[in-house]
C-alpha cells in the first residue's frame, strides 16, 4: 500500500510569512504615526512657551514703565519682530496695581495677570488666566 502524501509544507510557510509581514507593517505604521504626532506636539509646546515668554516680557515692560511714571495706565500693544502682545489698562487698588497681558503665537494664547505692590512694584502674585 502506498500512501499519497500531500505536499502542504510550502503553503503553511507562505501563510506564516504573510502574517509576519502584516504584523511588521502594522508595527511600522503605528511607530511612524506616533513619531509624526510627537513632533506636532513639540511644536505646540514650543509655541505655548514662546507666547508665555512674550506675555512675561510685556509684564516686565509695563512694570518698567510704571517705575518710570506712576501715572502709566497700560492699554498698549508691544510688537517685537513677528510677534506682539497686548497690555490691558492697569487696575489700581489701594495698595496694589494689576497688570494684565495677552500674547498669542500661532493660536497658542497666554493671558497673564501680575499684581504688584504700589509702593515698590514687588510681585504680590502672578497667575495665568483662561481669559480676561
Amino acid at each position: 500500500m502506498f500512501y499519497h502524501k500531500k505536499n502542504q509544507e510550502g503553503y503553511i510557510t507562505i501563510i506564516a510569512s504573510i502574517i509576519v509581514m502584516i504584523v511588521v507593517l502594522l508595527m511600522a505604521t503605528i511607530s511612524s504615526t506616533t513619531s509624526f504626532l510627537g513632533r506636532m506636539d513639540n511644536g505646540a509646546i514650543g509655541n505655548k512657551s514662546l507666547s508665555m515668554d512674550l506675555a512675561r516680557g510685556c509684564l516686565e515692560h509695563a512694570r518698567l514703565r510704571l517705575a518710570e511714571d506712576e501715572s502709566y495706565a497700560g492699554n498698549e500693544t508691544i510688537t517685537t519682530s513677528a510677534y506682539s502682545c497686548e497690555i490691558f489698562p492697569l487696575i489700581s487698588d489701594i495698595n496694589t496695581k494689576t497688570i494684565q497681558t495677552k500674547a498669542s503665537v500661532q493660536n497658542r494664547v497666554t493671558n497673564l495677570e501680575l499684581i504688584v505692590n504700589s509702593a515698590d512694584l514687588s510681585t504680590v502674585s502672578l497667575t495665568e488666566k483662561q481669559s480676561f
